[in-house]
């Protein structure tokens, strides 16, 4: 893969700590999808709401469950400190991937994901834990398990209708094609997405691929 694109030093950015509420908390309770749109109808009462609990659930389940508490405080630990340190080194991250008001985005979900499970680890572990102390009374277990059901149903939108940029695969094969031809090359830099990044093809298989 080449990219001409140009990438700034490391800062720290003001949207960092609302990044993280909104991709990683949120997300991690109600899933991507239903908790970006959520966001977009209702701001920030609705993401207090959320990060608020999400923190207080943590709280009493780490204070009630027999075990897994060390487990659980370096899960929340790490997934803070894996997002806040690739926001501030893939700078501008925390502007880049901050919700604006009345809206959301999938970009830049991938810097999200891991902090994102690794929070629901700390609430399984808890979750467990709590359920084998409980004695035929599972209410936290349960609780727990619809939560992310509901963040699974809703987070598994596969239509792309948010792209990253960058012209479509058939259109960029088709445009390479045409400049192996017209120059009589051996290998073409397809475009491919995000904008300003290509790979290099042979250009057998572009022509084959376009048809």
């Amino acid at each position: 893969m080449l990219s001409d694109e140009q990438l700034p030093g490391s800062v720290w950015s003001r949207h960092i700590i609302t990044a993280f509420f909104q991709r990683v908390v949120d997300s991690s309770v109600l899933g991507l999808e239903l908790g970006g749109s959520t966001w977009a109808d209702w701001g920030w009462p609705f993401l207090i709401a959320i990060v608020a609990g999400a923190a207080v659930f943590l709280v009493v389940m780490a204070l009630r469950a027999p075990s897994g508490r060390l487990v659980a405080a370096i899960a929340v630990a790490t997934s803070v400190a894996m997002f806040m340190s690739s926001a501030y080194v893939r700078a501008p991250l925390g502007d880049f991937m901050v919700w604006r008001t009345d809206e959301y985005t999938n970009l830049g979900g991938r810097y999200a994901m891991i902090p994102a499970l690794l929070l629901i680890s700390a609430a399984l572990v808890l979750a467990d834990a709590r359920w084998r102390s409980s004695r035929g009374r599972p209410v936290a277990a349960i609780a727990t398990a619809a939560v992310l059901l509901v963040a699974l149903v809703t987070s598994f939108d596969a239509r792309g209708d948010i792209g990253r940029g960058g012209p479509p695969w058939d259109e960029s094969l088709h445009t390479a094609a045409a400049e192996c031809e017209a120059k009589n090359l051996t290998e073409v830099a397809v475009a491919t997405a995000p904008e300003g990044w290509t790979m290099l093809v042979s250009c057998d298989q572009v022509v084959a691929g376009s048809g």
